[in-house]
């Protein structure tokens, strides 16, 4: 299956409202009790990265909001350096971040729906 660029922006997006819905009503406490939760917040914020590594440089540059190199940056020290995955950064990325990136995303998908697939 050939893949759109667009395509990675909505497994952003939908991986970020699944993060978020992951700890819906959760306080820092209950988060820090509950490695189920830890590990598929983390994951989700894994794949969220691997997305954005996907999408060419030329759309970063096009929507620059969009904190590209933050995100891919998360998603290698939770891919590569397991160890060094707190789960207070997992869960401030989530109840801080995640919000505006689902903003922007929200935004860059309904402007592209008004035109063809962005080019790289």
């Amino acid at each position: 299956m050939t893949r759109e660029f667009d395509d990675f922006f909505v497994d952003m997006l939908d991986h970020a409202r699944t993060a978020a819905s992951f700890i819906e009503g959760m306080d820092w406490d209950r988060f820090k009790a509950d490695l189920r939760t830890q590990f598929a917040t983390a994951r989700a914020l894994e794949i969220i990265g691997e997305a954005a590594r996907r999408i060419p440089v030329s759309l970063h540059e096009r929507y620059p909001l969009v904190p590209w190199r933050r995100i891919i940056g998360m998603r290698n020290v939770l891919a590569h350096n397991y160890d060094g995955a707190d789960p207070r950064i997992i869960y401030d990325t989530i109840t801080l971040f995640l919000p505006d990136l689902i903003r922007l995303l929200s935004a860059v998908l309904a402007e592209d729906a008004d035109s063809p697939t962005p080019s790289p």
